[in-house]
């Protein structure tokens, strides 16, 4: 009796022990761990998990769970997708007890919307008549990649063609002369021009090529006159607005 007794107690220990783990949900973020550990081989692992574990302790809802798993690896590493990949298991709802899982279109803007926070507004509302889904409107895996990397790789992009425009601004007023911003304008658009619309595949191509060095090699070839007799300019804002244009009109629209 008494052998019995210590075997019922000990599989009742064992049961709140299991129960404890599912009910915290520790299981299922130890095995993302790992999961994102193999899928992105950092150089140090116990770094990668102590960020890991130490982001997902501070922010404990779904959104900044997602965020935090793509902010893990740029999205031009191998990694990048299966962190894509869980960022939508994070977020994503049962449509109903027939169907899969998915992501609510609500609930989709506004992760892409803390994505791209740091551009200018119109930029972004631009961008958003492309890729926006209705509110309730369930968005499959594959759109939400594709539209995530529309949003990582043009934020790159006016990053980087910011960061030329400051180069060109040698005189820092924020001015640079329009000709020169026209050329850099065409090179821009020359990269661009891989196809009609650009697919995921394209997104890290386009991310690829826009290097400062790359993209200053249009001034070599420009042949620009300092001497032109009509000398107009373009705010750093006004240049940012318009290479935007030429990403946005290749993104392949949500309909």
């Amino acid at each position: 009796m008494a052998s019995k007794s210590k075997g019922q107690s000990q599989q009742i220990k064992m049961d709140s022990k299991r129960e404890f783990l599912e009910s915290s949900q520790v299981n299922n973020w130890i095995k993302n761990a790992l999961s994102q550990l193999v899928a992105n081989r950092p150089d140090d692992p116990i770094a990668f998990l102590d960020q890991f574990f130490g982001n997902l302790g501070e922010n404990t809802n779904k959104m900044n769970q997602a965020l935090e798993l793509i902010s893990i690896s740029h999205h031009s590493n191998h990694g990048f997708s299966q962190n894509a990949t869980s960022a939508y298991e994070v977020l994503s709802q049962p449509k109903s007890a027939r169907h899969p899982a998915g992501v609510l279109g609500g609930t989709y803007k506004t992760f892409l919307d803390h994505i791209c926070s740091s551009m200018p507004v119109e930029v972004r509302e631009q961008l958003f008549k492309k890729i926006a889904p209705r509110d309730f409107e369930f968005i499959p895996v594959d759109v939400f990649q594709s539209g995530l990397l529309a949003c990582l790789i043009l934020g790159d992009y006016l990053s980087i063609s910011e960061s030329l425009y400051k180069v060109l601004d040698s005189s820092n007023d924020n001015t640079v002369e329009k000709q020169v911003c026209e050329a850099v304008i065409t090179e821009l658009e020359e990269i661009l021009n891989l196809s009609s619309h650009l697919d995921p595949t394209s997104y890290v191509n386009v991310g690829r090529k826009l290097q400062p060095d790359y993209l200053a090699l249009a001034l070599e070839d420009a042949n620009i006159s300092s001497k032109s007799s009509q000398k107009l300019s373009l705010s750093c804002e006004d240049f940012l607005k318009l290479i935007a244009q030429l990403f946005i009109q290749k993104v392949k629209p949500l309909r």
